[in-house]
């Protein structure tokens, strides 16, 4: 996974890193019970449920189970997120639904997945329930962090794999969209409403690096504005503050960073993994980008759920947001497309790339 790579890549460089992970949830309050990480608050609990969407589908355009058999080659596969056949596909051309790969026993899956670690999930007694997992590797995270705070740093830094495995509570009424932008800035800001947690983990003599993943566009608003419930699914092509809009402007949080570590005179750094075209040619993926958003944006329900592309780790959202939040900081932001075949790879090297840029290496 990323957490172990990007840890054995900072233990490579024998830095004094100190790690944390919060989510990109800012509506729910951390209960201890179901919710962990939210508002900011730095995540120490591993996941251990998951929730349906991590079960292995393959995106395909069907009525029924039927359909999955024919395109996929045996009758191990359900049907899911069908409504008419008007909704199958987008106008962008992205597909509304999809095949789930059914199980009864964690060794089909493994022989399916090529994977020792893969399960068969069963969330109900239902087998139409049933779904092919591999889980994420938390195993021995219970206890986790060993500094006693929210972060690991050396020589614990392998445990980031547990603080990054972060749960993800579907169900909750609370969570309705993402907000990674304003959770970056809740978590750290000085007189925020995670000051303690923000006075502790930050060193003046250290420069700061934002690593943020997700496959959706952030949605962060402005104090004082709400979101309309009809427009959580298209929240991040509402305007910004300037223009009327519930929005904060990426460029302002941006500088919100930059402005925290002035006085030090230390640097801040950006890297965000998130979809966007995989067009090679300027032209084409301005076209990609003009049919997400003109899809994305219509008044037909089921077209909201558009995408602009898929990858080895799913279907992500454009970030356009995200990009203009990392144009901000100069030759110190990069994105990485979440869509890629080497995402994964590109995030990690990216991020290690633009450190060791910083540390003159």
């Amino acid at each position: 996974s990323a957490a172990i790579d990007l840890a054995g890549e900072l233990s490579r460089l024998d830095i004094d890193a100190r790690v944390a992970v919060t989510t990109v949830d800012m509506l729910c309050a951390v209960d201890g019970l179901n919710i962990f990480s939210a508002r900011g608050v730095f995540n120490t609990v591993a996941a251990h449920a998951f929730p349906p969407a991590c079960q292995y589908t393959e995106t395909v355009a069907c009525r029924d189970d039927g359909m999955c058999a024919d395109a996929l080659g045996d009758g191990m596969w359900a049907c899911r997120g069908y409504q008419s056949d008007v909704c199958l596909e987008n106008p962008n051309g992205s597909t509304n639904t999809s095949c789930r790969r059914r199980c009864t026993t964690d060794a089909e899956c493994q022989a399916f997945l090529l994977d020792d670690r893969a399960i068969c999930q069963k969330l109900s007694a239902n087998a139409l329930d049933w779904g092919c997992i591999v889980p994420p590797p938390t195993e021995g995270c219970d206890g986790v962090p060993s500094t006693g705070k929210p972060w690991v740093e050396r020589p614990h830094l392998n445990e980031l794999r547990c603080l990054a495995s972060v749960g993800v509570n579907q169900e909750s009424r609370c969570f309705k969209y993402e907000q990674g932008l304003a959770a970056a800035w809740a978590a750290i800001e000085p007189l925020g409403p995670n000051a303690v947690q923000s006075s502790e983990f930050l060193r003046r003599d250290a420069h700061l690096a934002l690593l943020i993943v997700s496959d959706e566009d952030d949605c962060s608003v402005a104090p004082g504005e709400t979101i309309a419930d009809d427009d959580y699914e298209t929240c991040a092509l509402l305007p910004t503050v300037t223009d009327g809009g519930p929005l904060v402007e990426p460029a302002e949080i941006a500088q919100r960073f930059i402005d925290l570590k002035a006085p030090d005179g230390r640097e801040v750094f950006a890297v965000v993994a998130v979809g966007d075209s995989l067009a090679e040619g300027d032209a084409q993926r301005d076209a990609e980008r003009d049919a997400y958003v003109d899809a994305k944006s219509s008044e037909r329900t089921c077209y909201q759920q558009s995408y602009i592309c898929e990858g080895p780790l799913g279907k992500s959202d454009w970030g356009r947001r995200y990009e203009q939040f990392v144009a901000a900081f100069g030759d110190d932001g990069a994105m990485v497309n979440l869509c890629g075949r080497s995402a994964i790879d590109g995030l990690v090297t990216t991020f290690i790339g633009k450190l060791e840029a910083r540390l003159g290496r």
